[in-house]
């Protein structure tokens, strides 16, 4: 009898074990591991065949001279650089006491318009969130970094209505272009993709770049966009202007990191966003030698902050390489607020499912 219940609690402490290793060796988000580079290139090749080839060798390209920028022109921080939607750091942060970084909101008279393609799986964000914590933020100042809101992690397709490039319209119109939104989405597919590197541009943001391996192209996406809606401005006027480029924007350098031999940090008043593949703000290293710019480039100043940083992003694009998931949906929003979504302003959005009627997968 002893026998027995020793012999059913050792089956009951192996299943328990193996439930316990099954648990844990479950991903938090579908990473591919440390072999990752392998598996992905060879996601990539499979995927690279038919309409889906060259988007994805032209993202490819563009991911690569994105990842050089830095290199070539340091992190500049204090740069009278091309702004994001007209205002620089300054106008866009305040630093409260503790240090804090509060973000300035600046309320619309014409809201924004735009289409874009948000990151509801939960598991993937939170992977990427926790990634740029546990990674870059130590290696920076108190205030220095702006995360986004995980909850809205997105990349921006379309704008129907830029605040560089307003184009008016009644509620009315504004109804018309919804239901136009999704009358397209419904007849394209959601974008599987995965993710190929992480970058940290010139002036300071941290982005996450995207291949597509299924589904509608971000190209043909955009198309759709322009096609159901006619009154927006032409692809010059818009804010991504590169029609296969893919990718979210996980973070924001405010502050340059503390240079380990000065001890210093400096902030970025007139720097601005500049994210790469877009109509505002694209040349990211024009500035490198603006008066009062600080410059972290190798041996330039503060090279151990930007060893250190390079590092850091080289550590990000390792752990997360391979990372997948499947956008599902588009969201037309209203921003209320400049730059709403990136600075926890006031938006309204509207679903738009990608039902993938009456198309194959990969379209």
């Amino acid at each position: 009898m002893r026998a027995a219940l020793y012999l059913c609690a050792a089956l009951f402490s192996g299943w328990w074990l193996f439930r316990t290793l099954l648990v844990r060796t479950e991903p938090s988000a579908p990473l591919l591991g440390r072999t990752c580079p392998a598996h992905l290139d060879a996601l990539l090749a499979r995927a690279a065949v038919g309409p889906l080839a060259e988007p994805m060798r032209t993202r490819r390209r563009l991911y690569e001279d994105m990842g050089a920028q830095l290199a070539r022109s340091g992190l500049l921080i204090g740069t009278r650089m091309e702004q994001t939607q007209g205002l620089g750091t300054s106008s866009l942060f305040r630093m409260l006491p503790g240090p804090s970084l509060e973000a300035v909101l600046t309320p619309l008279a014409e809201p924004v318009r735009a289409v874009v393609l948000p990151f509801r799986d939960t598991r993937a964000a939170a992977a990427l969130a926790d990634t740029v914590k546990r990674e870059l933020a130590p290696l920076l100042p108190p205030g220095a970094l702006w995360p986004q809101d995980p909850s809205l992690f997105h990349a921006t397709l379309f704008h129907a209505s830029p605040h560089a490039h307003p184009v008016k319209a009644s509620g009315t119109q504004v109804a018309l272009e919804v239901a136009a939104v999704q009358a397209a989405a419904g007849r394209l597919c959601p974008p599987q993709v995965v993710l190929e590197r992480v970058v940290l541009t010139p002036s300071g943001n941290l982005l996450a770049c995207w291949q597509v391996t299924d589904g509608t192209d971000p190209a043909a996406l955009r198309d759709a966009m322009r096609q159901a809606l006619p009154r927006a401005p032409p692809p010059e006027q818009q804010t991504v202007i590169e029609p296969a480029i893919l990718y979210t924007t996980l973070a924001r350098i405010v502050l340059s990191p503390a240079d380990t031999k000065s001890g210093t940090a400096q902030t970025g008043a007139s720097q601005g966003s500049g994210d790469p593949g877009q109509g505002q703000g694209g040349a990211e290293g024009k500035a490198a030698g603006s008066k009062g710019a600080r410059s972290l480039r190798a041996g330039g100043v503060g090279e151990p902050a930007a060893a250190a940083l390079r590092a850091a992003v080289d550590a990000m694009s390792a752990a997360l390489c391979g990372l997948q998931a499947t956008l599902s949906e588009l969201w037309y929003v209203e921003e209320e607020d400049l730059l709403a979504l990136a600075l926890g302003g006031r938006f309204v959005q509207h679903p738009a499912p990608l039902l993938c009627q009456d198309q194959p997968a990969s379209s």
